[in-house]
């Protein structure tokens, strides 16, 4: 038991060493990854910056819109990525849903927007898709990043995993969530061709984390990690 227990601490030390090293050295990543050796080069990747006005998504504790932290993480992700050689398309690079506006009904519009999402990922010949989201619970006390696959192909679930355990490396080292099967309701994952997840970034109803959703250093971890995790699953 003794054995055990202090093995456990010298991994969670570890992983706080790296999680520190990583934050210190987000910035500077941006401008010195070496594009040619990026196991992302030249991928076609579509990064989705979830819902979108009139479609706020979850609203936190202290009035927080899931959609602009959504695309805050999605635009600084986009940004590593492209900087590493990789292929970038996003749905969406402003507030606005990528729904027809023509619908009546907020609800259509919703539909149609899920829709248009789903369609990325054929329309560009794409080699993977990533979406960005926030979670909400009726507790406050859950916390921590949870990445979600969809069915198929086989390798969505991989690439979750992959993200799942860089998610916990560089933001969140007491964060025990798994990467989970998506429920086959999630209709942005059915029938995918290409690896396809949900990043959960965090809980919009756990007041600190939501402090932290809303700083520029947490959402640059945030797509640190999620970009770490895509470059594991390519060096498989």
């Amino acid at each position: 038991m003794i054995v055990i227990f202090q093995k456990k601490k010298l991994m969670s030390f570890f992983a706080v060493i790296l999680s520190v090293v990583s934050i210190i050295s987000i910035k500077e990543s941006y401008s010195s990854v070496s594009v040619s050796a990026t196991p992302s080069y030249e991928k076609v990747i579509v990064i989705d910056a979830g819902h979108g006005s009139p479609d706020g998504g979850a609203v936190g504790t202290t009035g927080t819109v899931e959609k602009d932290i959504n695309l805050k993480i999605a635009s600084k992700l986009q940004s590593i990525l492209e900087r590493s050689g990789a292929k970038v398309i996003v749905t969406r690079s402003d507030d606005n849903s990528i729904g027809d506006g023509n619908n009546k009904s907020i609800r259509d519009i919703k539909r149609s927007d899920m829709k248009m999402r789903r369609d990325f990922r054929e329309e560009y010949g794409a080699d993977m898709f990533v979406s960005i989201h926030m979670n909400k619970f009726d507790s406050d006390k859950p916390h921590g990043a949870q990445v979600f696959y969809g069915a198929s192909p086989q390798e969505s679930a991989v690439l979750g995993e992959c993200i799942q355990t860089e998610l916990k490396a560089i933001c969140d080292p007491d964060n025990n969530r798994l990467a989970k099967k998506a429920d086959k309701s999630i209709y942005i994952l059915k029938d995918s061709t290409i690896p396809a997840v949900i990043v959960e970034c965090g809980f919009l109803s756990n007041k600190e984390e939501e402090k932290k959703l809303n700083t520029d250093e947490y959402q640059s971890r945030i797509a640190w990690g999620i970009y770490s995790g895509i470059q594991k699953y390519y060096e498989q």
